[in-house]
C-alpha cells in the first residue's frame, strides 16, 4: 500500500507498507489491526471514503474494479491519495 504524505502519521511516517487482504476491505482491516485508529482518518463511516480521499488499485479507481469487494492479488498496488481544493 503506498499512502500520501498527509496519511504518513498512521505508520510511522513510511510511504508503502506491505498487508494482506484478499480484497480491499480486507486489506484495510487489515490495515486497521496493524495501526489502530487508521481508518478513521481514511474513511467516514463504513466504508465511506473522507473527502477529497482518493483509492486507487494499480492506478485505477477503486469503485470501478468493484469497491471495497475489488479483489486484490500478490503485486497489486493500493495507493491511497489526498487532492487538495483550490483555485
Amino acid at each position: 500500500m503506498r499512502l500520501g504524505t498527509p496519511f504518513r502519521e498512521i505508520v510511522a511516517g513510511k510511504s508503502e507498507i506491505e498487508l494482506d487482504g484478499k480484497n480491499l476491505a480486507q486489506l484495510f482491516a487489515s490495515l486497521e489491526q496493524c495501526y489502530n485508529g487508521s481508518r478513521g482518518i481514511i474513511f467516514e463511516s463504513g466504508d465511506e471514503l473522507k473527502k477529497n480521499v482518493h483509492l486507487f488499485v494499480n492506478g485505477e479507481d477503486f469503485r470501478v474494479l468493484g469497491g471495497m469487494a475489488a479483489p486484490l492479488k500478490d503485486g497489486d498496488v493500493v495507493s491511497v491519495l489526498f487532492a487538495i481544493d483550490g483555485g
